[in-house]
């Protein structure tokens, strides 16, 4: 059948498996990202005229200010006797979470989370069971 679920510190363990199964059978994935905000200035605004390198260097300095508060994936399966493909579709709730010297400070923007709320993004799922993470700096 269809996957199409939302993954959460509760589950997550759980999820692995059939996450694995549709990448594994998948013919091409997809990936979508909800952040905290999406400009620190007006200058970062993407344009059309971007190079490749003034848009990475945008996207790199948002990355630095806010988070990402939702990873979605969706793998994509091949259905040869229907013709189509059958998307299995993972969204993973992610927050980060105090451990000892790392307390994660990250910026919000009223336009973004005006966008999530009209989205129905659920905060409490988001800050309660939220997949906490980090990076290795911030590991060590």
């Amino acid at each position: 059948g269809i996957i199409n679920m939302e993954v959460v510190r509760s589950n997550f363990i759980k999820v692995i498996p059939l996450l694995e199964a549709a990448l594994k059978r998948s013919v091409f994935v997809a990936i979508d990202t909800e952040f905290t905000g999406l400009s620190v200035v007006s200058a970062d605004e993407p344009s059309l005229f971007d190079s490749m390198n003034d848009r990475y260097c945008k996207l790199k300095r948002t990355v630095k200010e806010f988070m990402v508060c939702q990873f979605g994936l969706s793998a994509f399966v091949k259905d040869s006797e229907e013709n189509r493909y059958v998307a299995h579709s993972f969204n993973f709730y992610l927050f980060p979470k105090e451990q000892g010297k790392f307390n994660p400070r990250f910026g919000m923007q009223a336009s973004n989370m005006e966008f999530l709320c009209e989205h129905k993004f659920d905060f409490n799922k988001w800050i309660y069971e939220g997949i906490p993470y980090c990076n290795k700096e911030e590991e060590a």
